[in-house]
């Protein structure tokens, strides 16, 4: 199984005044782009997904809407509570097996993304994956999915979009 992680892009800073709700806080009009460059990047190497899964929050779900203007064919976004609130990687696995998903993209916060997937790949907290806001991660999946068996094959970051 192929499975994306993207880290939600570059939001409004934390502003209580603004918004009272921290899920409510926006992106900025850079994540906006880097967004769609993000999909057509993903759509130009041909890593379309089955299915995309995406926080709730404001922030994660529009960058998945940004990703899907970018990419032709990009599924359907569907919000899963488990990337914005209460988040385990056990739960989180167990919810990516009983999908049946070919490929998954996964779009959230930090630091749950980097702590699955360092959880995902065996990596230690120190030199395990960090990702950056609007960071793409590409990961293989083996069966059965367990944790310590993922093989990272790539980490992309908006940086390397814009070259």
């Amino acid at each position: 199984m192929r499975l994306l992680v993207i880290r939600h892009g570059k939001a409004e800073e934390r502003d209580s005044d603004r918004w009272p709700d921290d899920g409510q806080r926006p992106l900025i009009e850079k994540g906006h782009v880097e967004s769609r460059q993000l999909g057509k990047f993903l759509d130009v190497q041909g890593l379309i997904p089955t299915r995309c899964w995406s926080s709730p929050l404001v922030r994660a779900w529009q960058t998945a809407e940004g990703i899907a203007l970018g990419a032709n064919g990009w599924p359907t976004i569907e919000a899963e509570d488990q990337l914005g609130f209460d988040f385990t990687p056990d739960g989180l696995l167990d919810t990516i097996r009983r999908s049946a998903a070919e490929s998954l993209a996964l779009i959230g916060h930090e630091p749950d993304l980097s702590q699955f997937i360092n959880w995902l790949i065996g990596a230690r907290s120190y030199g395990g994956v960090e990702m950056k806001k609007g960071t793409l991660a590409l990961l293989e999946l083996s069966t059965p999915l367990l944790p310590g068996t993922a093989i990272l094959q790539g980490l992309i970051g908006p940086r390397h979009l814009r070259s």
